[in-house]
This record gives C-alpha cells, structure tokens and sequence, in this order.
C-alpha cells in the first residue's frame, strides 16, 4: 500500500478492517474477539462491509487516511488505495462488488511467524462453522486442532498463516489479481515496480523505487542490521541479507515440521530449502512442473 500511495491523487485508507478502526466507527464493538466475530463468516456480514465501504469511499467515514501534511497526505485524490489484511476470503467480493484492483501480496511463511508469539485468531476461525465447511477438509481441521493443541510455536504460526491466507489462495486463479510476492520485491525491484505500474497505470514509478528503500511501518520493529538493508537494497548484498536472514533462527527439523502444514493444506508455492516461491498459479510443484 505504502508504494502505490507515494502517487499523486491516491488518497490511501490503512486497514480500514482493524479492529480499532471498526470500534472507533461503531461497526463493531469491544472486545477484539467480537470483532473477529464480525470479520470472520456469518448471515450479516457482507451487508455491514458493504456500508461501511461506501462509506468510506463516498467521505463520509474517515478512517485510517495519512495526517494532515505528512509524506502520503494529497489534498486533490481521485483514487483510493486499501490496506486489508483481514477478511481475505472476501478479496474476490470487495473486487466484485466495488471494483477494485486487488494487488495480492504474500511472504514466506515461515519468515512471517519465526518471530510472532500470540496467535489470538486462531481458535475463532477454528470455531468458525462457515469458514471450516467452506475451506477446510474433515482432515484438515482435525490436523489444525492437533497442531493448536501439541504444534511448536512456529507449527501454530504457520498454521495461522494458512488459515488466513487458504482462501485467497484458493480463489487466486480465479480472478485476474496481481500476485507479488515480498522477496521479488527484494530481489528483482525494478521488475516488480514495473509489474505494478502497468498493472496500476501509475505515473511516477520514480516515487515508488524511492519507498521502497524505506521498511514500512511494520518493520520499525526490526533491528538494526534489518533497516540498514533496506536503506541499501539496491545492492546485491543487502537483498540478499533480507531474503535470508530468517534462516538463522531456524533448523532443518523446524522447516520440515513447518512444511508438513503447508502439505495439509496443498500449499505449494513455497518449497524445502528455498528462500523465494514458485511464482506462477496455476500452483506449481517444487520442481517448476505445472499440478
């Protein structure tokens, strides 16, 4: 989002489905729980999200914009740029009901969860009827609650991840979104900045190669060494270094573990011993062969 938003007119909307956000616009109510309640699969659902978009869209909520004057506040705007993260299985919905442009971006996920602790969301979509009958097999869900109950803290962040990202996934080939992945991003730049401005019709892929060496808000957490590469990832080295500094915490017998989830649920984007995905859908096999 925050690369598509250095262009001029876009007003962006960052994670208009966070809990606090839904809260503060009275769309939901405290605690965070019922506020998944809200996000994950019920009979009301689509009808709240479709108001509180319009609204959104139409000026009448403002949530989630830039401060007055900051890097990515325009005062002019004839486009909107939404941050989801949540609610995914309803990527397909927002793009049919409102036609957006829907740029999917994905990382590796075991460099997503090496370091996540708290995996609060996970027992409501495991309780959730709907979203279990419509994406999970009886052997699926009975394995999630075998790894939720017994799972490493990385078994349990992976299985996480697959949750929340299955049903996108699953939807991926059947509409014409943009799939990008985090490490081409690191490792090819200029070919992904170009793969989003045509995709986007954007006008100044200048801007967008300028932010992008900056970490986005999510990586002020990072250390030291992590925001120097992204300060420098024009060269080799420091693209590198961010592709695979995530493997200093991990063993061969944590990959292997991992990767058995992503087995259960036919995830095969990623494979053993590879820092970067297979880059196609239809999925592909780990050898480049077409499933």
């Amino acid at each position: 989002m925050e690369l598509i938003a250095t262009q001029p007119r876009f007003k962006y909307v960052n994670e208009p489905l966070h809990p606090d956000h839904l809260v503060a616009c009275n769309i939901a109510q405290p605690p965070a729980s019922l506020v998944w309640n809200l996000l994950l699969p019920h009979e009301n659902r689509k009808k709240v999200l479709k108001s509180y978009i319009q609204s959104i869209e139409e000026n009448r909520i403002h949530i989630g914009e830039p401060r007055f004057m900051s890097d990515c506040y325009r005062l002019l705007t004839n486009r909107i740029v939404f941050k989801i993260l949540r609610a995914k299985d309803l990527i397909g919905w927002f793009q049919d009901v409102f036609g957006w442009q829907v740029i999917f971006l994905i990382r590796h996920p075991l460099a997503t969860n090496l370091s996540r602790k708290q995996f609060p969301r996970l027992d409501l979509f495991l309780n959730n009827e709907q979203f279990v009958s419509k994406f999970l097999t009886t052997e699926q869900f009975k394995f999630s609650r075998q790894i939720q109950s017994h799972g490493t803290q990385l078994q349990i962040g992976v299985l996480d991840w697959c949750l929340q990202n299955l049903p996108a996934l699953k939807d991926l080939e059947n509409h014409n979104w943009l799939l990008m992945h985090y490490e081409d991003l690191i490792s090819q730049p200029i070919t992904e900045i170009n793969r989003l401005v045509n995709s986007l019709n954007l006008s100044h892929p200048e801007l967008i190669s300028q932010r992008l060496t900056k970490a986005s808000g999510s990586t002020a957490q990072s250390d030291r060494s992590t925001r120097d590469a992204f300060n420098s990832l024009a060269t080799k080295p420091s693209s590198n270094f961010l592709l695979t500094k995530w493997r200093e915490k991990l063993t061969p017998s944590d990959e292997e573990n991992a990767f058995q989830i992503l087995d259960a649920f036919q995830i095969e984007m990623y494979c053993r011993g590879s820092n970067s995905p297979v880059r196609r859908v239809p999925p592909f096999s780990c050898d480049g062969s077409v499933i």
